[in-house]
Protein backbone atom coordinates (compact mmCIF):
# COMPACT_ATOMS: atom_id res chain seq x y z
CA UNK A 1 0.00 0.00 0.00
CA UNK A 2 1.26 3.57 -0.54
CA UNK A 3 1.79 4.80 3.11
CA UNK A 4 2.01 8.47 1.65
CA UNK A 5 -1.13 8.58 1.63
CA UNK A 6 -3.33 5.24 1.64
CA UNK A 7 -4.49 4.88 -1.65
CA UNK A 8 -3.84 1.92 -3.71
CA UNK A 9 -3.51 1.96 -7.61
CA UNK A 10 -6.10 -1.07 -8.06
CA UNK A 11 -6.63 -2.15 -11.23
CA UNK A 12 -9.82 -4.56 -12.38
CA UNK A 13 -9.99 -6.56 -15.29
CA UNK A 14 -13.29 -6.61 -16.95
CA UNK A 15 -16.51 -3.65 -16.11
CA UNK A 16 -19.58 -5.65 -16.55
CA UNK A 17 -22.08 -5.28 -13.31
CA UNK A 18 -19.61 -6.54 -11.18
CA UNK A 19 -16.17 -5.30 -12.06
CA UNK A 20 -18.49 -1.40 -12.40
CA UNK A 21 -19.53 -2.46 -8.78
CA UNK A 22 -16.09 -2.84 -7.41
CA UNK A 23 -14.45 0.27 -9.42
CA UNK A 24 -17.04 2.40 -8.15
CA UNK A 25 -16.78 1.69 -5.13
CA UNK A 26 -12.93 1.33 -4.81
CA UNK A 27 -12.59 4.86 -6.60
CA UNK A 28 -15.65 7.25 -5.16
CA UNK A 29 -16.16 5.55 -1.74
CA UNK A 30 -12.68 4.50 -1.28
CA UNK A 31 -10.79 7.28 -2.85
CA UNK A 32 -8.49 4.52 -4.40
CA UNK A 33 -6.43 5.05 -7.91
CA UNK A 34 -8.83 2.79 -10.19
CA UNK A 35 -7.85 1.44 -13.84
CA UNK A 36 -10.91 -0.47 -15.55
CA UNK A 37 -9.98 -2.42 -18.59
CA UNK A 38 -12.32 -2.99 -20.81
CA UNK A 39 -12.48 -5.99 -23.79
CA UNK A 40 -11.01 -3.71 -27.27
CA UNK A 41 -13.61 -2.53 -29.32
CA UNK A 42 -16.27 -3.33 -27.25
CA UNK A 43 -19.51 -1.22 -26.79
CA UNK A 44 -18.12 -0.77 -23.09
CA UNK A 45 -14.61 0.51 -23.73
CA UNK A 46 -16.07 3.02 -25.95
CA UNK A 47 -18.85 4.08 -23.24
CA UNK A 48 -16.05 4.36 -20.28
CA UNK A 49 -13.80 6.52 -22.78
CA UNK A 50 -16.08 9.06 -23.57
CA UNK A 51 -17.50 8.94 -19.85
CA UNK A 52 -13.97 8.74 -18.20
CA UNK A 53 -15.99 7.24 -15.23
CA UNK A 54 -18.19 4.65 -13.89
CA UNK A 55 -21.96 6.04 -13.91
CA UNK A 56 -24.00 4.08 -11.40
CA UNK A 57 -28.13 4.04 -11.87
CA UNK A 58 -28.71 7.42 -10.44
CA UNK A 59 -25.91 9.55 -12.45
CA UNK A 60 -23.48 9.26 -9.69
CA UNK A 61 -19.82 9.22 -11.17
CA UNK A 62 -16.63 7.70 -10.15
CA UNK A 63 -13.47 8.67 -12.14
CA UNK A 64 -11.57 6.31 -13.37
CA UNK A 65 -8.92 5.72 -15.67
CA UNK A 66 -9.61 3.70 -18.80
CA UNK A 67 -7.71 1.02 -20.67
CA UNK A 68 -8.44 -1.92 -23.37
CA UNK A 69 -4.77 -3.98 -21.49
CA UNK A 70 -2.88 -4.60 -18.57
CA UNK A 71 -0.40 -2.30 -18.51
CA UNK A 72 2.35 -4.94 -17.59
CA UNK A 73 4.71 -1.97 -16.44
CA UNK A 74 2.73 -0.44 -13.68
CA UNK A 75 2.83 -1.79 -10.21
CA UNK A 76 -0.60 -2.34 -9.10
CA UNK A 77 -1.61 -3.05 -5.67
CA UNK A 78 -4.20 -4.86 -6.77
CA UNK A 79 -5.18 -6.12 -9.72
CA UNK A 80 -9.17 -7.46 -9.43
CA UNK A 81 -10.08 -9.79 -12.50
CA UNK A 82 -14.58 -10.69 -12.59
CA UNK A 83 -14.33 -12.87 -15.39
CA UNK A 84 -15.65 -16.25 -15.86
CA UNK A 85 -13.23 -19.07 -14.12
CA UNK A 86 -12.36 -20.49 -18.43
CA UNK A 87 -11.59 -16.53 -19.36
CA UNK A 88 -9.17 -15.75 -16.50
CA UNK A 89 -6.85 -18.58 -18.12
CA UNK A 90 -5.71 -16.57 -20.76
CA UNK A 91 -5.28 -13.42 -18.58
CA UNK A 92 -2.35 -15.45 -16.76
CA UNK A 93 0.45 -15.05 -18.58
CA UNK A 94 0.13 -10.93 -18.86
CA UNK A 95 -0.83 -11.74 -14.87
CA UNK A 96 2.78 -12.93 -14.46
CA UNK A 97 4.93 -10.75 -16.52
CA UNK A 98 3.16 -7.75 -14.70
CA UNK A 99 4.65 -5.73 -11.90
CA UNK A 100 1.75 -7.66 -9.66
CA UNK A 101 3.38 -10.19 -7.32
CA UNK A 102 2.62 -12.27 -5.88
CA UNK A 103 -0.55 -13.37 -8.37
CA UNK A 104 -2.82 -15.19 -6.30
CA UNK A 105 -6.11 -16.53 -8.31
CA UNK A 106 -9.04 -17.46 -6.35
CA UNK A 107 -12.38 -18.97 -8.48
CA UNK A 108 -15.59 -18.30 -7.08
Amino acid sequence: MNSFNGKLRIAILSVGKIGSTFAFQLAKVGGHDVTVIARPGSTRLAQLQRDGAIVDAKGERANVHVAESLDEQVAYDLVIVTLLAHQVESLLPALQRSKVHPVHVQYI
